[in-house]
């Protein structure tokens, strides 16, 4: 798993590629998962957060590239003032076939902080 980068303005768009494998001689599918997390946020966030999925259909053998484009919106919350608000700091991305499968592992970094009255982003 790659991320495209290891820092991030809030309002650019993060890109999570993976390479998947079908690694047996039947056709077969499998749906590929991105979850996040922020484990150092003000307020508590989930411990895991599905940012997107595709299901992916592969040959005997076959290998193809999947590439999930995130908005840093995905990675918005309400503060406690009950503002949308984007944290500096870093961010942990995983991709698995399930939450319970996960098989990679990344992060990347928020650059600074932004709240919705500033970018209007929410």
């Amino acid at each position: 798993m790659t991320v495209s980068k290891e820092a991030y303005e809030p309002t650019e768009q993060v890109c999570v590629t993976i390479d998947v494998t079908n690694t047996v001689e039947v056709f077969g599918e499998e749906v590929v998962q991105l979850f996040i997390r922020d484990n150092y946020a003000s307020v508590v966030r989930p411990v895991q957060e599905l940012a997107g999925f595709v299901r992916v259909p592969l040959h005997p053998n076959e290998a193809r590239t999947i590439q999930f484009l995130m908005d840093l919106s995905q990675i918005a919350f309400l503060d406690t003032s009950m503002k949308w608000k984007i944290e500096a700091g870093e961010i942990e991305v995983m991709i698995g076939a399930s939450s319970h499968d996960i098989r990679e592992r990344g992060v990347f970094r928020m650059i600074c902080s932004l709240t919705g009255a500033q970018e209007g982003f929410m």
